[in-house]
């Protein structure tokens, strides 16, 4: 099975990765760094989407929540035997996020 989860990030600033837009709003309003970091982007749609994304743990609970829906009715319930997934942050995430996955 491929799935594409469609930006899968965690909710934590990753060191030397411009991972901004997938931030706590409350995160992104308190810190300059983001602030002029969003405000450099060049498309205004990039811009707002990066000072505006509310990306916390509630969002973040509810994609994991939709990603497992989806692969637990794959193949009338039985799931699939391997899954390729595209579009998540790091290994790191995919990890945290799989051991929890089919708990949600």
């Amino acid at each position: 099975m491929q799935l594409r989860v469609e930006n899968l990030f965690d909710t934590v600033h990753d060191q030397g990765k411009e991972d901004y837009t997938y931030l706590p709003l409350s995160l992104k309003q308190k810190s300059p760094e983001i602030q002029d970091y969003c405000n450099g982007l060049e498309r205004e749609s990039w811009k707002k989407s990066c000072l505006e994304t509310d990306w916390n743990e509630s969002v973040l609970n509810k994609k994991i929540k939709n990603i497992s829906k989806v692969l637990s009715t794959y193949n009338n319930g039985r799931g699939a035997d391997v899954i390729v997934v595209q579009e998540v942050e790091n290994k790191k995430c995919l990890k945290k996020r799989c051991e929890n996955l089919y708990d949600l």
